[in-house]
C-alpha cells in the first residue's frame, strides 16, 4: 500500500500500488457478467474510509474498463462501493450506526467529519435500498397508520 499525506491537515490517502496488467487480461462485464478484454483505466478516484487513529482516510484508486461485445465500454464493479458512491460500504455502515444513535443528522456529520449533503445522501441511498431487500410476499405482522394533516393536504403514510 502507498501511503503519502496530502490535503488537510490530519487527513491519510492510501491506494493500492497496480503493476501494469496486460490488455489480455480479462474482466467481466458488470452488466452481462460474461468475460471481457480491459480496455482501459479510468481517471483516479477517491472513496472516504473509516478514520484512521483519527485521521480522515481515503482509498485512491483507478478501475479498469472492459470492451464488452454486447454493452460496448463499461467500468468494472467494485466490492467495496455502489456505483457512482463516494464513500466505503463500512464507513456507510458505520455513519448508519451513528445517525440512530445520535438522532440529529448535524451532530452526526459533527462527530463523522462529513457535510450535511453527504448525510442527507447516505440517508437517502439507504432508505432506497431498504425495500429492495424486503421480501414482497412476506406478511407484515403489523402495519402503523400515520395521518399529517397541514392548511393544504392531509398525508397518511403506511409502515
Amino acid at each position: 500500500m502507498d501511503s503519502r499525506k496530502r490535503g488537510p491537515r490530519h487527513s491519510r490517502r492510501i491506494g493500492p500500488r497496480f503493476r501494469r496488467l496486460s490488455t489480455r487480461c480479462r474482466f467481466e462485464c458488470p452488466v452481462c457478467g460474461k468475460p471481457a478484454p480491459r480496455y482501459d483505466r479510468r481517471e483516479l478516484r477517491t472513496w472516504r474510509h473509516l478514520d484512521t487513529m483519527q485521521f480522515k482516510t481515503y482509498l485512491i484508486a483507478s478501475l479498469p474498463r472492459v470492451e464488452c461485445k454486447e454493452h460496448g465500454i463499461q467500468t468494472v464493479k467494485v466490492s467495496w462501493c455502489e456505483p457512482g458512491s463516494d464513500s466505503l460500504f463500512c464507513l456507510k455502515r458505520f455513519a448508519i450506526t451513528v445517525l440512530l444513535a445520535a438522532r440529529v443528522q448535524a451532530k452526526a456529520a459533527s462527530l463523522l467529519r462529513l457535510s450535511p449533503s453527504q448525510i442527507h445522501d447516505l440517508m437517502e441511498r439507504s432508505v432506497s435500498r431498504g425495500p429492495s431487500r424486503r421480501d414482497r410476499d412476506e406478511k407484515l405482522p403489523h402495519l402503523s397508520l400515520d395521518r399529517r394533516a397541514s392548511n393544504k393536504a392531509t398525508t397518511i403514510s403506511l409502515y
